[in-house]
């Protein structure tokens, strides 16, 4: 029983572990995607040009994650 217990608590810590890499992973990964629209805006705005592309977050593929 003692086993058991010990091979859910180290399973437990490995999914958390798992699970925070994700997460930071997911977040640098959203960063990369603000980046790029922001220097796309910041692009049309100096060579006077209209920008209406949505920020990524109202994206389709970005509201079903």
């Amino acid at each position: 029983m003692i086993k058991y217990r010990m091979f859910m608590d180290e399973r437990a810590q490995r999914i958390a572990k798992a699970e925070a890499k994700g997460k930071a992973e997911g977040i640098a990964e959203r960063d990369r995607e603000w980046a790029a629209w922001n220097e796309r805006r910041l692009a049309a705005a100096a060579q006077g040009q209209p920008f209406d592309e949505p920020p990524p977050s109202n994206t389709p593929s970005a509201l079903s994650q």
